[in-house]
């Protein structure tokens, strides 16, 4: 089988993709029609022109696909196209055969002038329609930049934490209290590292000094909102670092591999952090869960009080930091959205089921919090958003639309 290969097509992408794409899917539905193909029945096919079920399955993803975005990554390759053809072509015609040839040879440069191969056209596609990038793939593509991240900052983490918990406001019913806990798990260094980032206590739009931690003998002894019984025995210093947020914490010079890895957890309550109600329409309440470094997972939950007037479940968002800054609302400055098919869990409620085989104490530490802040996990609905390799830098978000304030009539 002699493809030659097309003429460059001057069009951008999005209309050179549609035509190759069009042409090809026309070509094969001729061919296969003409050779009495049974193309909703893929297995039929392939036992009747003895060709591999994978195979038959791509040409039918072709055929019965009314959305390019969603079968152009199954097109098969030029060698599993040539057995194709060799085994349906002699009952379609030669002239139909050299249709398809033509409209491969057509989407082949299309391919290679707009992405320079079929694993960039995947990721080229999954950026203009993310929905259109496979779970999987996207997931192989954050383990290779996993993997790759560790080598070039010379750390790893096997998890990021994050658990966010909303309630009113004692004192004042129209300002909701934020229970912030978090930390990483399974830290290690591949190389003496002087500093890492480890947590933010602070927040966009709200009161950020009015915060208390929930572990106070920790906080007295050293000035850090650890959660003490949750962390390594032994942690290197921990320092503090104003940022325009809040403070960050950050985690000094240690010795390097597994033996030597460590866990750290955080915890503390912003009181009457900001407003349960909107003040102009469109208002949104958000809350982030930082990936500042290479992890194996990442893992957000919120739980939100029966009392408030929150519009659930929450949305998630993932929002690069690689250009270096924030834009708020996060979730609304979309040109710094990432691709992000992880869905939002129900956890429940009376009470929310909060386990997960990624930390064996964490029920120990929504207990613990809870307590701290005198409410029963019976109180909260909760949600959770896992990713496996989480990007980096980037910001995970979980927002919902704030509610009107009620009329004062």
């Amino acid at each position: 089988m002699g493809f030659t290969a097309a003429t460059s097509h001057p069009s951008p992408f999005e209309v050179h993709f549609e035509t190759a794409t069009r042409a090809l899917r026309s070509a094969l539905i001729e061919l296969l029609s003409a050779a009495g193909a049974e193309t909703d029945r893929p297995q039929v096919m392939s036992r009747h022109f003895g060709l591999n079920k994978n195979l038959t399955w791509k040409l039918t993803k072709i055929v019965h696909g009314t959305d390019a975005f969603a079968w152009a990554p199954h097109v098969p390759g030029r060698g599993g196209l040539k057995i194709a053809l060799d085994a349906i072509g002699p009952s379609a015609g030669a002239k139909r055969r050299s249709a398809v040839e033509t409209a491969f040879d057509e989407f082949e440069a299309m391919v290679q002038l707009h992405a320079g191969d079929r694993t960039n056209l995947e990721l080229l596609l999954g950026n203009l329609r993310p929905d259109a990038l496979s779970d999987e793939r996207l997931e192989t593509s954050r383990k290779l930049a996993f993997q790759g991240n560790s080598a070039i900052w010379g750390v790893q983490a096997r998890l990021r934490f994050g658990l966010q918990m909303d309630c009113p406001n004692e004192e004042d019913p129209s300002r909701v209290d934020i229970v912030k806990v978090g930390g990483i798990l399974g830290f290690r260094r591949l190389r003496p590292i002087s500093t890492w980032p480890l947590a933010r206590v602070g927040g966009f739009g709200g009161d950020n000094t009015r915060w208390e931690p929930i572990d106070q003998v920790a906080w007295d002894e050293c000035g850090v909102p650890l959660m003490r019984e949750f962390c390594s025995q032994r942690l290197p210093e921990i320092h503090t670092v104003p940022i325009d947020t809040g403070n960050m914490f950050e985690l000094g010079p240690g010795p390097v591999g597994n033996a030597a890895e460590v866990s750290c957890v955080f915890g503390a309550v912003q009181r009457a952090f900001a407003p349960i109600y909107a003040d102009a329409e469109g208002d949104v309440g958000e809350h982030y869960l930082h990936f500042d470094g290479p992890l194996e997972r990442g893992i957000f939950d919120m739980l939100v009080h029966k009392d408030l007037p929150v519009e659930l479940p929450p949305r998630p968002t993932l929002f690069s930091m690689l250009h270096g800054r924030q834009e708020f609302p996060l979730s609304t400055t979309t040109r710094f959205h990432l691709p992000l098919h992880a869905e939002v869990q129900e956890l429940g409620n009376g009470p929310p089921h909060m386990a997960t085989p990624h930390m064996a104490d964490y029920a120990e530490i929504v207990d613990r919090t809870c307590r701290k802040i005198g409410r029963s996990l019976d109180e909260f609905r909760g949600y959770r958003v896992e990713i496996a390799y989480p990007p980096i830098p980037s910001i995970l978000v979980l927002h919902y639309p704030l509610a009107p304030r009620p009329s004062q009539a």
